[in-house]
């Protein structure tokens, strides 16, 4: 039977608006295949969640990513209701679990028909360096993208290369994005106090920004071996 929402197209017109079906398979086809254009790689049919998010036996480890997780949850939840604006810092060593919670997220928010965007940020580099001297996809419309897309998922803030024009381009977009209140999402392994004061001053603003300081244990061995308690 032909989906009544969409006409089977995977999307639809509400008002001067094009927003994806939320009630058939074709929209959720058609917002992936756009995502992906715009996204560091990921398998959608093995994209982690935050049910399954694990954490070591030990109470303080298991307090700090229980907080981690509701965090997430709660930003994603108002990334759909597209009130309250928020954004969310996980901050942690490599190995303790950030980019499962934040893809988690992403794939949480595809689920919810919502547009967002996972970038590695040294993707998101190559990416922009690829389009100097392209005349249909300039550097200048590829951040105008990052900077304007609803959601913005931001993995890894720290590993691209450091130099002044990085350091610019990655600032511009973040401080286009906390002028105008747009969700984002990101993820470092270095503290804010190791930024410079142009970003770190923005992931500082407590008003807007909750920072989560992810524990110093490595995630992924100690789901390899069989971590019992879920979160």
């Amino acid at each position: 039977m032909m989906c009544e929402k969409c006409n089977d197209l995977g999307v639809y017109i509400s008002g001067d608006v094009l927003k994806y079906c939320d009630k058939c398979a074709q929209g959720k086809s058609r917002i992936i295949e756009h995502v992906k254009k715009f996204s560091s790689w990921f398998d959608e049919d093995n994209l982690p969640n935050l049910e399954n998010f694990r954490t070591v036996v030990d109470e303080k480890n298991y307090q700090s990513l229980e907080l981690a997780k509701k965090v997430c949850k709660a930003f994603a939840q108002r990334c759909v209701d597209k009130k309250k604006k928020m954004w969310v810092c996980l901050l942690g060593p490599p190995g303790c679990g950030k980019t499962h919670l934040a893809l988690s997220t992403f794939g949480l928010l595809i689920n919810k028909m919502t547009v967002v965007y996972y970038m590695k940020s040294y993707d998101l580099e190559e990416k922009i360096k690829s389009a100097i001297g392209d005349e249909k996809y300039t550097v200048e419309s590829i951040i105008q993208t990052y900077s304007n897309v609803p959601v913005l998922i931001l993995d890894d803030l720290g590993t691209e290369t450091n130099t002044e024009w990085n350091r610019k381009v990655f600032h511009s977009i973040i401080d286009y994005r906390y002028e105008r209140r747009l969700f984002t999402m990101i993820t470092s392994n270095y503290n804010l106090s190791d930024f410079e004061p142009r970003i770190s001053s923005r992931l500082s603003d407590r008003a807007l920004c909750v920072e989560v300081q992810m524990p110093g244990v490595d995630y992924r061995r100690s789901m390899d071996r069989g971590s019992t308690i879920l979160i």
